[in-house]
């Protein structure tokens, strides 16, 4: 048997947007049931050693907010809540089309270009009659702090302001869910004591019926 770190050097970042076509149409087409399991499946394969980007799991992530069928709750006012988004459908976002001038409630929103920055999912929710910009980032590992320009990157793709209004939900493994609870603002951003004044974020992780029982991952593993 190899060395386990070879292990760690695997990458399932889909390379052809044939493949990623289908699998999009075949996690459509996946029974509630079925669903669960692949991604409840995924994450025992890979999640506790991988840090790469995991095309094939946002895909299902996608589909399970969608559906609404596993639950979900956010870290505020110092408390875990349960919280529920109303989504018809789900679109992908061709590369450089990806402003939120284009976005409607209701939808949620995947930019299919894989280098795209800090975010995985957009939505728009409707608060007073007016727009409020959501982001959803997947992350696996226990340090998920980007740096102040990979934020500027984003919202220039985005099409929005340094000083914008945006909640960025964080969704972690379940075993790191509080230590990003517990974290400030400015501890997302790596590398400077700047800020965006507009900018919140929020911890968030989803409850299975079913939990996976995850071990304990060593900092060296990840």
């Amino acid at each position: 048997m190899g060395d386990i770190k070879e292990f760690t050097k695997f990458d399932m970042t889909i390379a052809s947007k044939f493949v990623e076509k289908d699998m999009k149409k075949k996690a459509g087409d996946m029974s509630n049931e079925e669903l669960e399991t692949a991604l409840r499946q995924l994450q025992l394969m890979f999640i506790e050693r991988l840090p790469q980007n995991y095309s094939m799991f946002e895909i299902l992530i996608g589909e399970v907010l969608v559906r609404k069928k596993i639950k979900c709750k956010v870290f505020r006012k110092e408390k875990w809540e349960e919280i529920s988004w109303d989504f018809r459908n789900i679109e992908y976002l061709e590369k450089n089309k990806e402003s939120v001038g284009r976005m409607n409630p209701g939808i949620l929103y995947k930019p299919v270009d894989p280098q795209f920055p800090l975010i995985d999912y957009v939505f728009i929710e409707m608060q007073n009659e007016k727009k409020k910009i959501c982001c959803i980032q997947v992350t696996f590992t226990k340090d998920h702090a980007k740096t102040y320009k990979t934020h500027q990157r984003a919202w220039k793709r985005l099409g929005l302001k340094d000083k914008d209004e945006i909640e960025i939900y964080v969704m972690c493994r379940p075993q790191f869910a509080k230590k990003y609870a517990g974290y400030k603002n400015k501890q997302f951003i790596k590398g400077s004591d700047r800020e965006f004044e507009g900018v919140n974020y929020v911890a968030i992780k989803m409850i299975f019926d079913n939990p996976i029982n995850y071990r304990d991952v060593t900092e060296a593993e990840i």
